[in-house]
């Protein structure tokens, strides 16, 4: 049975995106969740996702109008976005909560 805890992450720049963790013990051994963005001036697209407690995810996030910074200390990810490419940005969300 799906839980109904979640995880929230908001970006540095206090812009509209959150990630939410849903826990279950059906995703175990889950492959790689591949995620694609865009990020420009106060705004994230998608500005939410859902990931699973346990299962890796990669990030791919393109940085449309200039350089952003992208931090989620809770989920060990502290990184700058360069415009004009692909930024890959991995991690395994471990824990449930809710995190500024």
């Amino acid at each position: 049975m799906k839980s109904t805890e979640f995880f929230m992450l908001l970006p540095c720049a206090m812009i509209a995106f959150m990630v939410i963790v849903l826990v279950g013990s059906s995703w175990g051994n889950a492959k790689e969740q591949v995620i694609e963005m865009t990020a420009k001036r106060f705004e994230y697209n998608p500005n939410k996702i859902v990931v699973r407690k346990g299962v890796p995810v990669l990030l791919e996030v393109r940085a449309l109008d200039r350089v952003h910074g992208f931090q989620a200390p809770d989920l060990g990810i502290d990184t700058t976005l360069a415009p004009g490419k692909v930024n890959e940005i991995r991690f395994t969300p471990e824990k449930t909560g809710e995190f500024p």
